[in-house]
């Protein structure tokens, strides 16, 4: 069979490129290609998409009937060619791409009818709308049809249309009597349809209120031999590493993110406001898609998300406690944690920064976290395991074992610092219960041109810590005339050792409780 296919992209003169199928002077290219005996031609209409990413061009195919073998009849079929098909041929390198920002195409389709409120024609009163709904008013000037927005008469909009008959570029053909000398015209509207979407509500005061979105193209997903063909799939976060992840990747490598909610740790996912259906693993989108008419199928999956408040951890390793380092985080301490290994050491945040959020031993267990090292070298006023607990954190029924707390460094140009093994301050409403503590505190650099309080176990709310062995060391460097450094224990004859070297160790064998001593190391 004998086929010839014109394509004409602004062929003749730059309007056609530029506006789709504009005038010239003289006679335009469909005529003169009219005139050589090419009676059929098709249009593309992007239909508010655009062709390579150049809005106004339509492409025209025409065809020459007598190019066909008839058949007995008289009759030929005409095969047409999709505008994007790989084996259409271009005028230049680029290949054919149709496009529209966060829309998928469906198909072609021969006939489109904008979309009314209430469904009656357009010709007949109908009010025309946009893809969402919104009330349009159709403008006519100069035989050009546009629509504005019925509220903005200012604001070009775009209307929604209904389609049908769905061009099936393998079977369908056009049909064109030999003995017919008329023109045949024919448009196909490229039908769009917005991204599918996956809607995430959250639960706020008694009412589900959106707080994310996710999309994907569910043609092409759903395209045979997809190579992004889970992208119509959504993963539950699962705990990893002590803190809850929430991404997964694609078969592509692309990676999904199930939206967080600042503040929150994810709970539990359904597929209904009631919550009776929980979403245990991956969920598949429900929506389809009519092809025939370009109608989209429930497009909106919609997740009902359940959040525990505060961001949490379920931490299993001393390596997970330091990679998720947090002062706000929710910490749920599931085994005893050894911080000696080179990769498992204790937060650098922990020691200079104000605790506010949680740390206990999960439900019925008391855990020993064990070999902790803990440095102070800052400006902050606070030193310590912890810098400082706040007035809502809660530490219980943890043990803390063989902790160096070292305060390296501390500078004489703030005022009212407060050093603690354990920690610097403990704020008097914070809730530090069944906790006990072993360890020692070293002094190093300390101008002594401020106001210090260092108190071997901390400084404020001590009454729910049980201080099983305490020690003392100080060894820094003589920065002023002397070191004056006031030491609370129970009992100043317990100090095994005081040397002019400038290190001193004291041993305190009981709970702590505040009295006071003052030493001047020379």
């Amino acid at each position: 069979m004998k086929k010839k296919t014109k394509i004409l992209l602004g062929l003749g003169c730059a309007s056609l490129m530029a506006l789709g199928l504009g005038a010239c002077a003289k006679a335009t290219p469909i005529e003169d290609y009219q005139d050589e005996g090419y009676k059929i031609t098709v249009r593309y209409d992007a239909n508010g998409g655009s062709f390579m990413s150049r809005p106004g061009i339509t492409i025209v195919d025409m065809f020459n009937p007598s190019d066909y073998q008839a058949d007995g009849n008289g009759i030929v079929q005409i095969p047409l060619l999709e505008p994007t098909d790989s084996s259409r041929p271009t005028s230049g390198a680029e290949k054919i791409a149709l496009t529209k920002p966060d829309h998928f195409f469906a198909g072609w389709y021969a006939t489109r009818t904008v979309k009314t409120k209430d469904g009656s024609p357009e010709e007949l009163g109908g009010v025309p709308v946009d893809e969402n709904g919104k009330e349009l008013v159709r403008v006519e000037k100069n035989e050009n049809v546009s629509y504005v927005y019925a509220d903005d008469t200012t604001k070009e909009a775009v209307p929604a249309y209904t389609y049908s008959d769905y061009w099936d570029f393998e079977n369908d053909r056009i049909e064109y009597a030999l003995a017919d000398t008329q023109i045949k015209e024919m448009t196909l509207y490229a039908g769009w349809l917005p991204y599918y979407e996956f809607e995430y509500y959250y639960q706020e005061d008694g009412v589900w209120t959106e707080f994310a979105t996710t999309n994907f193209d569910y043609k092409t997903t759903n395209a045979e031999g997809s190579k992004t063909h889970d992208k119509d799939t959504i993963w539950i976060p699962t705990w990893e590493n002590g803190a809850m992840k929430h991404t997964h990747d694609y078969e592509n490598t692309e990676t999904y993110e199930f939206p967080k909610m600042e503040g929150f740790t994810f709970s539990k996912a359904f597929t209904d406001p009631e919550c009776t259906n929980q979403i245990t693993g991956e969920f598949i989108h429900q929506g389809g898609l009519e092809l025939e008419t370009c109608v989209a199928v429930n497009p909106i999956q919609k997740i009902y998300v359940q959040f525990e408040k505060g961001e949490r951890y379920r931490i299993e390793t001393a390596k997970q406690l330091k990679d998720n380092a947090n002062l706000k985080g929710i910490y749920e301490i599931l085994a005893d944690l050894d911080f000696s290994g080179e990769d498992a050491g204790w937060p650098t945040s922990f020691p200079t920064g104000k605790f506010e959020g949680q740390m206990y031993s999960s439900a019925g267990n008391k855990f020993t976290l064990s070999n902790i090292s803990a440095k102070f070298m800052a400006e902050t006023t606070s030193g310590g395991m912890f810098g400082s607990i706040g007035e809502n954190a809660v530490v219980k029924d943890l043990v803390f074992e063989n902790v160096t707390t070292d305060i390296a460094y501390a500078n004489g140009r703030l005022t009212d610092f407060t050093f603690g093994a354990f920690a610097g301050s403990i704020a008097e409403t914070a809730n530090v219960s069944n906790v006990a503590f072993s360890g020692t505190l070293k002094i190093g650099t300390i101008k002594l041109d401020r106001t210090y309080t260092i108190n071997l176990l901390a400084t404020g709310n001590v009454a729910g810590i049980q201080a099983k062995e305490l020690h003392l060391q100080v060894y820094g460097k003589k920065l002023i005339n002397d070191y004056s450094y006031t030491v609370n224990f129970a009992d100043p004859a317990e100090a095994v050792k005081i040397d002019a070297n400038l290190n001193v160790t004291l041993l305190f064998v009981t709970t702590y409780r505040t009295t006071q001593e003052i030493y001047n190391i020379q």
